[in-house]
């Protein structure tokens, strides 16, 4: 009888771990599809404008990406460092550039933020600091960013970038 419980006992947390974990998984899948984006303009195009659109946004372009033939995947990296006096945030892009045909791209984001903190330790004099001996940095927090709102502000700057594109092609 007491085996019987334990065996229930078992199969009932088995089955709530099961659950979590898809749980997770859906979320991670709905993060997905948020974070990528097809454009109806080739590859070349694609690329200039996601150059630009991280420019503008502040980040310095680590590499551009080279497209080697026809079938290539693109990857641009770019960098934004916020530093503050005791606090310095670093932002790394990368964004995949997958050509879907000669005239679609399909373009993926991906980020990672890392928070760093700085400390300062003072030569003192009855409690009153005189000056500054050195310092030491620690990494607070680090992790890949899920809002939304950054991937979508990210598409919406290259989206802008494409518009242009669109335009002077009807008046040709």
């Amino acid at each position: 009888m007491k085996a019987k419980r334990v065996l229930v006992l078992l199969v009932i947390c088995i089955a709530v771990a099961l659950m979590a974990g898809c749980a997770t998984s859906m979320k991670a899948l709905e993060m997905d599809k948020g974070i990528t984006k097809v454009y109806s303009f080739p590859l070349v195009s694609v690329r200039s404008a996601v150059v630009t659109a991280l420019a503008e946004k502040g980040f310095g372009i680590n590499d551009t990406g080279k497209e080697q033939d026809e079938v290539s995947v693109i990857t641009v990296k770019a960098q934004k460092i916020i530093s503050g006096v005791k606090k310095s945030v670093y932002v790394d892009v990368n964004c995949v550039l997958v050509p879907l045909d000669s005239s679609t791209t399909q373009v993926f984001w991906s980020a990672r933020q890392k928070i760093e903190k700085t400390y300062y330790q003072y030569r003192r004099f009855l409690y009153i600091p005189l000056w500054r001996r050195g310092s030491t940095r620690e990494v607070v927090e680090e992790g890949a960013i899920h809002d939304k709102e950054f991937y979508d502000g990210l598409f919406d700057a290259v989206g802008k970038h494409l518009v242009p594109l669109t335009l002077s092609e009807e008046k040709k």
